[in-house]
Parts: C-alpha cells; sequence; structure tokens
C-alpha cells in the first residue's frame, strides 16, 4: 500500500513538472533570442526593410564622431537641391569598386541606381566598368590620393601624391580618365592630405570640369579647399553627407541608411557612401525591398546637380 501511494504520488510530481520544465525551456529560449539579436547575428532582408522605413527624431550621423579618417561634418553647403516636383533624393555612392567583380554583380542586380566609384588599376577595374555601363548604370573615378598618415595607409597603384609635380599629376589624372573613359566624373579615395592642398586639387578640380565631370568630396577631411575651388571655378561639385558602413554590421549600415533618408527629407537631398563589403550589399538589398515606402527618391549622383 505504501508502494502504491509513493508511486502514484511520484507520478503525480512528473506530471506536475513538466508544465514548469516547458515554461522554462520556452522562457530559456527566448532569452537566448534576445541574446542572438543583441550580439549582432544577421537579421532577415525583411526585417532591416522595415527598420529601414521607420521614422527617427535625429539626423545626427554617428559616423561623424567614430572613424577618424571618416568623422568630419555635413557638407559645407549645399548644392544639392530638392527636385523640381518637391520630392527628397538619396544618391548612394559605393566606393573602392575594381578589386572584385562578385559584389558588383550582386549590387547591379538589385536595380537600384547606385554610383559605382571604381579605383583605377585594380585587377577588375575594367570589367567592372564595362559591366556598369551594359546595365545601365553609372560610375565614376576613385581618385587615390595620399593621406595624412602616408605610407602607413597606401591609397593603391599609381596615386596621386604631394610628391609629384603638377606636370606627373595631370598625366595620372589623364591615364585614369583613358582607363575609365565614360566616367560621370571622380572622388578622392583617402586624401585626406592631398585635398588640403591647393595647387593639386585645383589643377584636378580644373581638369574635370573641362570634362564636363563632376568633384565628389568623399570629406575625408574638413579641409575647405575643395569647395573653395568649385565656387571659384563654377564647377560641378557635390560632398559626401553620410558614411553607411564606419561599422560593418548590417544592423548598423541599416541604422545609417535611415540616417540618409532622414537626411534627404530634411535638406532635400542627400548622399551616402557605403563599400562593397557583404554586409553593406544585404543592407542595400533590404533598401531595394523598402523601397517604395522609403519617402525618398533613389537616384544616381549625376541627378542631384541643379
Amino acid at each position: 500500500m505504501a508502494g502504491t501511494v509513493t508511486t502514484k504520488r511520484l507520478r503525480w510530481l512528473v506530471l506536475a513538472g513538466i508544465p514548469a520544465a516547458l515554461g522554462a525551456l520556452a522562457f530559456g529560449c527566448f532569452l537566448g533570442w534576445l541574446l542572438w539579436q543583441a550580439s549582432g547575428r544577421p537579421v532577415s532582408a525583411e526585417t532591416l526593410a522595415v527598420a529601414l522605413v521607420q521614422p527617427t527624431r535625429s539626423t545626427r550621423h554617428s559616423a561623424y564622431l567614430s572613424n577618424p579618417d571618416r568623422s568630419f561634418p555635413a557638407p559645407s553647403r549645399r548644392q544639392h537641391r530638392r527636385a523640381p516636383d518637391g520630392v527628397a533624393r538619396l544618391a548612394i555612392v559605393v566606393d573602392d569598386v575594381g578589386q572584385a567583380i562578385g559584389p558588383v554583380r550582386e549590387l547591379l542586380a538589385l536595380n537600384l541606381p547606385i554610383t559605382y566609384a571604381i579605383l583605377p588599376h585594380l585587377p577588375h577595374s575594367a570589367e567592372a566598368a564595362e559591366m556598369i555601363v551594359a546595365a545601365g548604370g553609372q560610375y565614376i573615378i576613385h581618385l587615390p590620393m595620399e593621406p595624412a598618415d602616408y605610407p602607413v595607409h597606401d591609397p593603391g597603384p599609381n596615386p596621386m601624391l604631394l610628391s609629384l609635380d603638377l606636370a606627373e599629376t595631370r598625366r595620372r589624372l589623364d591615364v585614369y580618365l583613358a582607363e575609365l573613359p565614360l566616367a560621370k566624373g571622380a572622388s578622392n579615395h583617402m586624401g585626406s592630405a592631398y585635398t588640403a592642398d591647393q595647387p593639386r586639387m585645383a589643377l584636378i578640380q580644373s581638369e574635370l570640369a573641362s570634362r564636363g565631370l563632376i568633384f565628389l568630396n568623399s570629406k575625408t577631411s574638413n579641409s575647405p579647399v575643395p569647395a573653395a575651388i568649385a565656387e571659384k571655378g563654377g564647377h560641378h561639385y557635390l560632398e559626401r553627407d553620410i558614411f553607411l558602413d564606419n561599422v560593418i554590421e548590417r544592423q548598423a549600415i541599416a541604422r545609417e541608411l535611415r540616417t540618409a533618408i532622414n537626411v534627404a527629407l530634411a535638406h532635400g537631398s542627400a548622399i551616402a557612401i557605403g563599400h562593397p563589403h557583404k554586409e553593406t550589399v544585404a543592407a542595400l538589398r533590404a533598401l531595394a525591398l523598402a523601397r517604395g515606402d522609403a519617402k525618398v527618391e533613389l537616384t544616381h549622383l549625376g541627378d542631384l546637380l541643379p
């Protein structure tokens, strides 16, 4: 009799413990999910797409305060304006194209009006240019320029260096333009030291202007030189607003894309620069999904000119 009672009691304890165990398991799974999300692991493109179109209260860009080579404020003057129909516009530029061709294929497949900044003399520079034009896209030349910490950071093959005289500077620019002849303009790759040099920047910007090409200041420094040259010469000139991928993580890039949208809504237009990282490609894929709800018109860089 005692054995029967003990058996029943054990059975009751086991049955009563099952819901508690299931509840603990569910709570543990939920807690694990929260930790997984907080760890910065990838989320779906659909989740990022929803995040991109949610309003935020501020247009302050966190990257202005992070990477020292990309920590400078928004444009010193607003050359780009709201479209004639009043729609805010956002131009996305993908820098450092030419080292690999795979990211270019992926980005072109998104059918977004991305402007590609191609570094000359890289293994796939010419191939990328041909592929972009064939797809109806646009590219500019990403001019390799001397940074403040050169040669610790090397801007790439045959760069624009302060040690070169003006004749060699012009020759190198001509070589870049010959290699990438259908470029709509040029921008600076690195160049935090070079863009502060008035004679060399005046030469480059005037040469570009004589061909009807844009100069996009990537703003790797807060030098006033490029803007002053453009103002004096009446050149086509634009400046970067946002760096998308100072933090190379999908959610962080999605946040910066949302910031770029907010800047465009506040000021009429914005220019955001990213790089061909897989995380950036993923965030832009999410933007493509959310494109119809983003409240801004995505456009090529040149379409921002008056």
